[in-house]
């Protein structure tokens, strides 16, 4: 009996750190690949280490700066390819921007009335222009990008020639940013 009582704190801190993980800003990317000729799967990364910035009064924008290293996949290999690919000895952030927006239509952003927005996304210090889907859930803004790794100039990687793996073009980035993030 000692021993469960015991252990209800720690399972009550569990639940809490579980909670708090789950509501706080991330992106995550997500694609596909063929193995040995035969299956398909669909890796996923996420990086809950994204930090938000938004501008002040009549100045306001959304920007996302992603720490490459801080993406995880649950392979460390596959993370490790991720550095990689996206360079992150050049870059170790990616960073999000949109443009400048005017109050009005930032607080329009932030309450879900906007459901696409243009801005750029720069990898290896190479800015991309980039279209996001946006949507509101709940305490969220979510904003999602298909697109393809070679939009970015990224070859789409391959293991053995693609006999092993080779991943296709298709590439789906999604960001969930915790309107807490958005002062």
């Amino acid at each position: 009996m000692i021993n469960v009582l015991t252990r209800i704190p720690f399972v009550l801190f569990a639940l809490t750190l579980c909670q708090v993980s789950f509501a706080q800003s991330s992106v995550s990317w997500k694609t596909s690949k063929r193995m040995f000729l035969l299956s398909t799967q669909t890796p996923v990364g996420i990086n809950r280490a994204v930090e938000v910035q938004t501008g002040i009064k009549d100045t306001r924008y959304i920007r996302l700066l992603i720490p490459i290293d801080k993406f995880d996949s649950g392979e460390p290999e596959r993370d490790q390819e991720v550095l990689k690919i996206l360079k992150a000895d050049i870059q170790p952030k990616l960073i999000f921007s949109t443009s400048l927006l005017k109050s009005a239509e930032y607080e329009r952003l932030v309450r879900g009335d906007i459901n696409e927005i243009d801005g750029t996304l720069s990898i290896a210090k190479i800015e991309h222009p980039v279209t996001v889907k946006i949507t509101r859930t709940g305490n969220f803004l979510v904003g999602t990008i298909k697109t393809k790794f070679t939009t970015f100039g990224i070859t789409p990687p391959k293991v053995a020639g693609g006999l092993v793996a080779k991943v296709n073009d298709e590439l789906e980035l999604v960001g969930r940013i915790d309107l807490a993030d958005l002062k």
